[in-house]
């Protein structure tokens, strides 16, 4: 599914975007630097009631409690492979129950998730706006969200 988000419209795109999220559901984020991945999270934790809400470049991974939901938002940039996410036990993250994930530079591990996951490729159109590919793990996903980001759809 590909979208054209103005970044007008963030705020609105990522409500969309969150209310057809459900606990366990994981979504990868890539993109080069700049090209909006953690200026979406962080509009969508404003949608959930999260207000501070930064990068989590230099820790790796951020909680964010948003009841009734947990958000663990990661930043993978730093990590080399695969197997260092075992070796710092971040794979254990993604086993905690009423949660939701949102990985930065998740392409890293993309193959080691399991259950829904969502991949957004994002790209710097313009100052004004991005666009994103989505890609579902599964036709029920894509069901549960793709009408709800029509809007959006070129």
């Amino acid at each position: 599914m590909k979208l054209v988000i103005p970044l007008q419209e963030l705020l609105a795109f990522s409500e969309a975007f969150h209310s057809g999220l459900e606990s366990g559901d994981k979504v990868v984020l890539i993109g080069d630097m700049g090209a909006g991945k953690t200026t979406f999270v962080s509009a969508l934790c404003r949608s959930m009631g999260i207000e501070d809400v930064s990068s989590p470049t230099f820790t790796l991974v951020n909680r964010y409690d948003a009841k009734p939901l947990t958000v663990y938002h990661m930043d993978l940039y730093r990590l080399e492979s695969e197997a260092d996410l075992i070796v710092l036990g971040l794979q254990d993250v993604f086993e905690r129950p009423n949660s939701l994930f949102f990985v930065e530079w998740g392409e890293k591990i993309l193959g080691e998730l399991e259950g829904h996951v969502i991949r957004m490729d994002w790209e710097y159109k313009s100052e004004e706006s991005r666009s994103v590919e989505l890609t579902f793990s599964s036709s029920d996903l894509s069901d549960r969200l793709s009408h709800k980001l029509s809007a959006w759809q070129v």
